[in-house]
């Protein structure tokens, strides 16, 4: 794609079959069913392969290809507005966390502000990072973002994220890519704070969280990064017309 090559991996592509097998068992929907099953291929599809200008009807036209009957799927009436697709997923525990890019804060506030209201019954935390450069590689600082973290994730809160460094990013790998460690009934997390220390935090089964992106910095993040996340890119003018 135009500004990553590696912009989508495998992890795009197992969760695109784990979305479609999970909503095909939870609505029984028969084999034979055609159109019920094409409407959840597409919706999994923009769930999952958005992100890019025009990369899911990319990947319906890939698929059309090989199965010529999503070639007759009217993408407008199956693609959720993007304030829906956000509240749908955050509230899917199976989902994972999302990435959302855009170079419009004003597009931030607005997601913010409508998350806020969705999630009035848990806490909304929004983690900035700092801009002073001395705290990028600052072990006491990362340690102290971090510890807020674990005490967030194990209360169930929403948690959104925005010019957080990378250091800090790398010590949440686990935790984006909801790789728990399952105890008895509870989740657990392993996080990674400095070289030497990598302690367990509990995952609350509410807890989510959203990471937003620069798009004029995205050719920059790592691929291993992006392929955790599902991924929607944002503008004002989608926001305002949906």
């Amino acid at each position: 794609m135009k500004h990553h090559r590696d912009f989508f991996g495998m992890r795009d592509f197992y969760a695109l079959v784990k979305d479609i097998c999970w909503d095909i068992k939870q609505k029984e929907v028969m084999y034979n069913d055609r159109n019920r099953i094409l409407a959840i291929v597409r919706k999994a599809v923009a769930k999952n392969f958005d992100g890019r200008p025009d990369s899911v009807t990319t990947f319906m036209k890939v698929l059309s290809n090989y199965l010529p009957a999503f070639s007759s799927i009217q993408e407008e009436e199956e693609v959720p507005d993007p304030l829906e697709q956000i509240h749908s997923s955050l509230g899917e525990t199976e989902s994972r966390c999302l990435l959302e890019i855009t170079n419009d804060e004003s597009v931030v506030f607005l997601v913010n502000h409508k998350l806020a209201q969705h999630n009035q019954q848990r806490n909304v935390i929004t983690i900035h990072g700092s801009t002073f450069k001395q705290d990028e590689h600052s072990e006491e600082y990362n340690l102290y973002v971090i510890s807020d973290v674990i005490n967030y994730v194990s209360r169930g809160d929403l948690l959104i994220f925005k010019d957080v460094n990378n250091s800090i990013q790398t010590s949440l790998y686990d935790l984006f890519n909801k790789s728990f460690h399952r105890v008895g009934n509870r989740n657990f997390c392993r996080v990674s704070v400095g070289a030497n220390y990598n302690p367990k935090c509990f995952v609350h089964p509410s807890f989510n969280c959203l990471v937003y992106v620069n798009e004029d910095k995205l050719a920059e993040v790592d691929p291993p990064f992006l392929n955790r996340f599902e991924k929607h890119c944002l503008n004002i003018n989608g926001l305002l017309t949906t």
